[in-house]
């Protein structure tokens, strides 16, 4: 038993859902021995786990692979990584027989944090038993109901399950089954009532000193409040309030109950008493500190976007202690040598500490409350908030983010948005939980005059970026033109003509069949486009101008009538020198690389573990059938479900009739790639031209059938939609490491593991 108690404090601790409250607040970067610790426990992770893929602990197999499999991802091992895979593997195929709460828990986080719309089913189903386990005290013990539950009546409504048991259970395995059904709630699992009795026991349960206990009463003695399960009872406080101000925002009526009467959950008179408690045990940290209470005091400190609880640098003191205590091998020492012989979930503890992982950003808004001004400039003191985005980037400076809390106006619908144009580096960010949308509008120029798109390039986009590096992330751009206009305008969502752009879990639309661009790269610097998603117009993606020019596109999905479209000046004689390199990405387009006749200079393009779903890979791509010069394709692991491969003037190059033809044309520069059918989810249900605004990447998740290559489903190959798109994959994106990358300013493409 206490093995389990204490292998569930610590991982409630460790995946403890983390916000930013208020303002955002600067992490301290990794220093050196900080990163080589994290190296080195990866390494020792790596080596401990089963060649079934399993790591072991004892009773608790399952659960211990998934939190190993979880603190490697949380730790910037790609999903690619056979470790991983293996490990997420063995947890799909032995889940369905558990029955305990931790380990119900684990596998409800690792199924989401792969993100294979495959597993929706059965994490709504662990969600089922973990409600069925809740007892009438509002907590949990050991033990949920199993397969025998009728998990559809219970998701239907909890109150049509079993009578729940009479008992207190603990405050250990409470608060890993309220961590397992917030992450299934964005499943779509409803957790209210559920967490309505959560709420209803911590309220009650705060010892006199203001923490909780492991147990409220051992017979008739109150027992005090420890460390972890005072940090336990702020988490479960925090999760229920946020389902609560979800819920409210939702129905449209305002939250209720004790909770909600305060501006900040920090005005609950419950939850900041145990705050101050938290504030006193975290005087205590230091190398003698448990791992599974440092992560107690981790997740309060990130909950609250805290450099110090009191005055003490939790994070600077829990770190030093547990680079003092690691192992020459990399792991930590263990707590529960019978149950836990390597070590594992101290080691898995003490990783996540070190990474300060962030799995719950959606918390942080719906604990902040609303604002009536929804653009706001990061930073400032006071602050600062604008009725519009232009407002916003006109007061704004060069390195400002502007942070937009809202999906659209008071009144409804999208904002409206027409040559709004950037000079500077300048970050625009959607705020957790949103996904703002911008529909475009015809503006008027500085004299108030309305733009004539015929004759001034300025009235032809949404957004011009003319100089400064440019990052967008989680942004809604839908560019229908006018109809109206007799003269062919060349449309484009996003004009860069200076400076640079990156673009991140964004998605561009037109589907007014106006010929739109969604980007058109006009300047010299990197595009650099991640997990976005390209809808209709005529391409996704130009590339326009000669001399060089450089796309990165990484866990995207173009879905347009061109792919990658090359245009040069009709009087430019200056040969092109474009440089492609693709990604976990999904092409479904009439042409993937569109270029016109004869083009001169060189294209190269490196893909990896990419579908294209096309009529052709390029009609033109090369100079003449029987030329090549200038042009390179190189790669691995790719799905061609191509009707052509590559041409000059509308004709194809013989040789090439296979995937085996296509390898061998390039030199075998690619490998592991065939020419196999796309087994899209929704096959069939997208097709070229059938536009709209609303489509997300999980249409083009991939099904594969019993006789797919194994290479395909062991690399990942295709878009994860859990990552790729505005909204909530936006904010699981910024609960990754990679996040943290992006932020640095690292965009480089992840290697396949064959």
């Amino acid at each position: 038993m206490l093995a389990r108690f204490f292998i569930c404090v610590g991982l409630c601790g460790l995946l403890g859902f983390t916000a930013e409250w208020g303002s955002a607040v600067a992490r301290a970067q990794d220093t050196e021995p900080i990163t080589a610790a994290r190296n080195r426990a990866i390494a020792y992770l790596k080596e401990q786990q089963n060649s079934d893929g399993s790591w072991s602990f004892k009773d608790h197999d399952i659960g211990i692979t998934a939190l190993c499999t979880i603190a490697l991802i949380e730790n910037g091992v790609p999903l690619s990584d056979p470790t991983l895979l293996k490990g997420y593997e063995y947890v799909r195929k032995n889940a369905n027989k558990q029955k305990n709460t931790y380990d119900l828990s684990l596998v409800v986080v690792l199924l989401s944090r792969f993100g294979d719309r495959r597993d929706k089913p059965d994490i709504k189903k662990y969600a089922a038993r973990l409600m069925a386990g809740q007892m009438d005290s509002g907590g949990w013990h050991y033990t949920c109901p199993g397969a025998e539950l009728d998990h559809e009546k219970v998701l239907k409504d909890v109150s049509l399950g079993p009578k729940p048991k009479e008992g207190y259970g603990d405050n250990s395995c409470t608060q890993f089954a309220v961590l397992g059904l917030w992450v299934a709630s964005r499943a779509g699992v409803n957790i209210d009532k559920t967490l309505q009795r959560v709420a209803q026991r911590f309220g009650k349960s705060q010892t006199a000193d203001g923490g909780w206990a492991y147990v409220a009463k051992t017979g008739d003695q109150v027992n005090g409040a420890s460390e972890s399960m005072t940090g336990a009872g702020l988490f479960c406080l925090a999760v229920a309030q946020a389902n609560q101000i979800r819920d409210a925002l939702k129905s449209g009526k305002k939250p209720e109950g004790e909770l909600a009467t305060g501006k900040t959950l920090l005005e609950s008179p419950v939850f900041s008493k145990g705050f101050q408690r938290t504030g006193e045990f975290v005087k205590a940290v230091g190398p003698g500190s448990s791992r599974y209470f440092l992560w107690s005091v981790e997740r309060v400190g990130v909950l609250l976007g805290l450099e110090q609880i009191g005055d003490v640098d939790w994070f600077q003191r829990g770190a030093d202690g547990l680079l003092k205590t690691q192992r020459e091998e990399g792991g930590w020492p263990t707590s529960w040598p019978e149950t836990d012989k390597a070590g594992l979930s101290d080691t898995c503890f003490a990783l996540l500490f070190l990474r300060r992982a962030n799995l719950g950003s959606d918390i942080s808004r719906l604990l902040e409350g609303e604002h009536e001004q929804k653009f706001q400039i990061l930073g400032r003191r006071p602050a600062a908030r604008f009725d519009t985005l232009e407002d916003a980037v006109a007061a704004s400076a060069s390195g400002d983010t502007i942070r937009i809390e809202g999906n659209g106006p008071p009144t409804g619908g999208p904002w409206k948005l027409g040559s709004l144009e950037l000079k500077h580096d300048l970050t625009i960010q959607a705020g957790f939980g949103y996904a703002p949308v911008f529909r475009f509008e015809i503006t008027k120029n500085r004299l108030g005059i309305k733009l004539r798109p015929e004759t001034d390039p300025n009235g032809r986009h949404m957004i011009g970026v003319t100089g400064g590096q440019v990052t967008l992330e989680g942004l809604r751009l839908q560019m229908d033109p006018p109809k109206d206009l007799k003269k062919s305008i060349p449309w484009r969502a996003i004009t860069v003509k200076g400076g640079s752009l990156r673009l991140l879990n964004c998605s561009i639309s037109e589907v007014n069949k106006q010929g739109t661009v969604a980007i058109v790269n006009e300047g010299d610097a990197r595009l650099v486009v991640r997990n976005c998603i390209l809808v209709g117009g005529k391409a996704g993606i130009e590339l326009s101008g000669s001399g060089h020019r450089d796309l990165l596109l990484d866990n995207s999905v173009v879905f347009s009538n061109g792919g990658i479209l090359l245009a040069t000046e009709d009087q430019s004689k200056t040969p092109v020198d474009v440089s492609i390199n693709i990604g976990n990405s999904v092409f479904q387009v009439k042409d993937v690389v569109v270029n016109p006749a004869k083009l001169s200079g060189t294209i190269h393009v490196t893909s990896r573990a990419t579908v294209y779903q096309a009529d052709w890979v390029g009609t033109n791509f090369l100079v003449s059938l029987a030329n090549k010069t200038g042009r390179s394709w190189q790669g691995a692991v790719n799905l061609y479900d191509v009707k052509n491969w590559i041409g000059a003037g509308g004709k194809s190059v013989p040789e090439i009739s296979s995937g085996k033809d296509w390898l061998k044309y390039w030199g075998n520069t690619e490998t592991n790639s065939f020419k196999v059918p796309a087994p899209f989810v929704a096959g069939g249900l997208r097709q070229v031209g059938n536009f709209t605004h609303e489509l997300t990447a999980q249409d083009w998740q991939l099904d594969f059938p019993p006789q797919t290559e194994p290479v395909f489903i062991r690399n990942r190959v295709g878009v994860n939609s859990y990552h790729s798109g505005p909204g909530q994959p936006y904010d699981q994106f910024r609960e990754t490491i990679s996040y943290s990358d992006w932020q640095r300013g690292v965009s480089e493409l992840v290697a396949n593991q064959e």
